[in-house]
């Protein structure tokens, strides 16, 4: 399977801007496709790394199928793994503990692994407490060893992160980020969705709610799926702008709301990451907000954002053209892009968590309507 993508960029802006505009908001849809004649393929395990890290701390343990399942939805993760994969299974409690393989380090999947992988998992008991930093660092630590793969950690836990301190699972969430993507699930509803949210939104992952256990395994599955179907390891967009405008920030808005750090290149140009890619991504929508000093001509100033790092460039996207912010398609609101739905930039709560929380207190109807972060800033992927 060839791992080169086609990316493309669309944007959407308003073009009628008073002179006495400070600030343009515009919505960059970034889209990732196969290249042509780049059909279904068999994958190519080597290129991908994976940790899956399971809750065993002592609320598990209730009800007592709740660790069961856990068990059964994780082997079925470890069976979906191609050949070559590199990869290993966690026990999260107060502290990180290896499960599979016994030394810190990824094994490389196949037959004898993946049951050596299945016999330890049988082993697993609840007893403990929640540290998911402490997780999460053990994590960065064996994915390090591999750092041109894919790599990717999926996250599960039932309870809050009651073993160490907000201030320390920020510091390691800034020690992982831009290192892998993180999938956070919540299984039960003693989680916190602020915890889970934090997690995926920082690693530029998914969480997502599981309040029946014996649910986890077909979202494990459909996890691993998606993950083996990435294409790029990292893929980053880079927004140039004509002095003296500047880019003030960069929000993802689809398919979650999300801040995306914005690194300066040079006098001209930022760059915000934006995590790994599949073909068929629905598109980012970065929104870059425009700073003061800028043309006030009426039309706002000239930026042209550039392909995703990463991929491959599919001839000439409108991202490419000079002055691209100002040929949009006509009159759009600023949050709005034309033809598409109506993504806030302000400050409510994103509906993505405001999901999260309804589903933790159990709220009819929302049990499966969790939120699945995936991309950048103002942006949406497609």
């Amino acid at each position: 399977m060839s791992s080169a993508l086609d990316f493309d960029l669309r944007i959407d802006h308003d073009r009628f801007l008073s002179t006495g505009d400070r600030q343009l908001h515009a919505i960059l849809t970034v889209t990732a496709s196969a290249g042509a004649g780049d059909g279904p393929a068999e994958v190519d395990g080597a290129r991908y790394a994976e940790v899956i890290v399971v809750d065993c701390s002592g609320s598990m343990a209730h009800p007592p199928t709740k660790l069961g399942a856990a068990r059964r939805a994780t082997a079925a993760a470890v069976e979906m793994l191609p050949d070559g994969v590199r990869f290993a299974v966690v026990e999260g409690t107060h502290e990180a503990r290896m499960v599979y393989p016994a030394h810190r380090g990824l094994a490389a999947a196949a037959p004898a692994t993946r049951d050596a992988a299945r016999r330890e998992l049988g082993r697993l008991a609840a007893a403990g407490g929640t540290a998911i930093g402490s997780w999460l660092e053990l994590a960065r630590e064996l994915l390090a060893e591999h750092p041109e793969a894919i790599r990717h950690a999926l996250l599960l836990t039932d309870g809050r992160n009651e073993h160490e301190t907000p201030q320390r699972l920020a510091e390691v969430l800034a020690a992982c980020a831009g290192q892998f993507v993180c999938d956070a699930r919540g299984v039960g509803d003693a989680w916190e969705p602020r915890e889970l949210t934090r997690v995926a939104e920082a690693l530029h992952g998914t969480a997502d709610a599981v309040r029946r256990p014996e649910e986890l395994e077909a979202d494990f599955r459909a996890t691993m799926r998606a993950t083996m179907a990435k294409r790029v390891a990292r893929a980053g967009l880079r927004i140039a702008v004509v002095p003296p405008a500047r880019v003030l920030s960069c929000r993802q808005v689809h398919p979650t709301i999300m801040e995306l750090p914005v690194t300066p290149v040079d006098d001209r140009s930022v760059a915000c990451a934006t995590g790994s890619w599949g073909g068929g991504e629905p598109g980012i929508p970065p929104v870059p907000r425009g700073g003061p000093g800028g043309p006030a001509d009426g039309r706002g100033p000239a930026g042209r954002p550039r392909r995703p790092a990463g991929g491959r460039r599919p001839g000439r996207p409108a991202g490419e053209r000079p002055g691209a912010l100002d040929g949009g398609p006509g009159p759009v609101q600023p949050d709005r892009p034309a033809g598409g739905p109506l993504h806030g930039a302000g400050g409510a709560e994103p509906a993505h968590r405001r999901r999260l929380r309804r589903v933790r207190h159990g709220r009819p109807g929302d049990r499966r309507a969790a939120a699945r972060p995936r991309g950048g800033a103002g942006h949406r992927r497609r």
